[in-house]
């Protein structure tokens, strides 16, 4: 169990970590699938365990919960735990969906552990992300808060706090879950879960806040900030998802070079060209939401095409799929409108269909998503009155909510729709002030300059055609 998590956390040898966490587990008795059935033996597992669950985990069966006090059941978590881990960083992830499902199980066999809390967090990310079902995965996740209070365990707290709260990021407010993700941070490096704590810092003052829109300085600073700490800790996964933000937010605030180039002060080219498969994935998401941004909507389009379904696919559950779904529409569906064709329009009413969905189970993150999307399929329907009441719908929301990126670039939308469909020259110019306004006050400075000129040459080839 040392030598696995040694290889795993200290040396970040995934692969390694994994083939000996599951030589070991068998060693010790305990059944791991492997070769061609794996899948059919990880679904079987999880579909009779989530049975199991959902009738022997209601929250008043852990208020006096059994212990799981066998030395060997205990190290055999231990073991599922890594496999979880490292089969989400070698996106192997039919052993991830049995680790965690047979955590759970043990849980319901043997009693309660340290683990048990975050197994079932985990097992209600799974819930939600493989079957859409935001009730059992929040109850899932409640209980493994249940858990933690009757199996407490400074060190795995820490954890328990960071895997309910990917599941709450479905059914609350992002900006929600700030004070409470940063509590991770701190239990974590209080109690020597470090990697955990660092998780949960990367979540709280990086990527929630560049979901949501706060203010790209903040997140800059945020930036630089923990890096140093995370670099001075090795912490090597947690250093380079935080630098590819860093690096995004550096390009949206039109400070470097080639603002469409995801490279620069905080991510050099040769740790790009060093990317593992799911880094990439990651790398690739975040670069899209530069192209959508500064409205290369064909490089995006194109992007959306190839990329497709792969990261909400490697990143199952996680968060971020919400916003990076959505910007893969929102090109899709501006160059459907452009060009009319269907290569475009049809992943974009998929894509629809799919955001409309976790709104409909009661995502609150989301809801100027879909009016957004609404006005975008209403526009390329060429329903352009209904396709204004959407547009102004989710810029009220996306305002009223802090989300200032999105309120820029829905009056950036909305413009385009007034100035080249409608031919209202005067609402167009004032949507475009307002897009202004929004990007100003997220700190998208070139952005700003970029529509000012585009504002200036409209206003001029105005008093020419007068």
């Amino acid at each position: 169990v040392a030598k696995s998590r040694q290889i795993c956390l200290v040396d970040a040898k995934h692969k390694e970590s994994l083939e000996i966490s599951c030589a070991t587990l068998r060693e010790l008795g305990y059944w791991v699938p492997e070769g061609a059935l794996v899948p059919f033996h990880a679904i079987r597992v999880m579909r009779r365990t989530l049975k199991r669950a959902m009738k022997q985990t209601p929250k008043a069966s852990f208020q006096t919960p059994k212990v799981m006090s066998d030395k060997k059941n205990q190290a055999a978590m231990a073991l599922l735990d890594r496999i979880y881990q490292t089969s989400y960083r070698t996106e192997k992830m039919f052993l991830l969906v049995f680790a965690m499902s047979k955590m759970v199980e043990m849980t319901l066999d043997f009693g309660v552990c340290s683990l048990s809390g975050p197994a079932y967090a985990q097992f209600g990310l799974l819930a939600l992300a493989a079957f859409n079902d935001y009730k059992t995965g929040t109850m899932f996740a409640e209980v493994a808060l249940l858990i933690q209070e009757q199996a407490p365990s400074r060190f795995m707290e820490s954890q328990t706090i960071f895997l309910a709260h990917a599941v709450f990021a479905w059914t609350v407010p992002f900006q929600s879950l700030v004070d409470r993700t940063r509590r991770g941070y701190t239990l974590g490096m209080s109690s020597g879960n470090i990697e955990t704590g660092l998780w949960c810092i990367c979540n709280s003052e990086m990527l929630l806040p560049y979901s949501f829109g706060k203010p790209l300085h903040a997140i800059a600073l945020s930036c630089s900030k923990y890096i140093l700490q995370m670099e001075d800790l090795r912490k090597k996964d947690h250093s380079l998802a935080s630098r590819v933000i860093w690096q995004a937010v550096i390009n949206l605030m039109g400070e470097a070079e080639n603002v469409l180039a995801m490279e620069g002060v905080a991510l050099s080219r040769k740790v790009i060209d060093n990317l593992d498969s799911a880094e990439t994935k990651f790398y690739d998401a975040i670069r899209h939401d530069l192209l959508v941004f500064y409205g290369a909507y064909e490089l995006a389009a194109e992007s959306a095409l190839k990329r497709g379904n792969e990261f909400p696919k490697a990143a199952v559950g996680v968060f971020t799929i919400m916003m990076e779904t959505f910007h893969r529409g929102v090109a899709l569906y501006a160059m459907a409108r452009r060009t009319r064709r269907r290569k475009y329009l049809n992943p974009a009413r998929r894509i629809r269909k799919t955001i409309k969905k976790w709104g409909k189970n009661g995502n609150p993150n989301v809801r100027h998503y879909i009016c957004f999307l609404d006005a975008e399929h209403s526009a390329v329907s060429k329903r352009y009155k209904e396709a204004e009441v959407h547009y102004q719908q989710a810029i009220k929301i996306a305002a009223k909510t802090g989300y200032l990126h999105h309120a820029g670039l829905f009056n950036e939308r909305y413009a385009d729709l007034l100035k080249v469909h409608m031919k209202n020259e005067e609402e167009a110019v004032y949507r475009l002030q307002e897009a202004i306004r929004w990007y100003g006050e997220w700190g998208a400075a070139l952005k700003v300059k970029m529509l000012i000129e585009l504002v200036s040459t409209e206003r001029g080839e105005a008093r020419t055609e007068d």
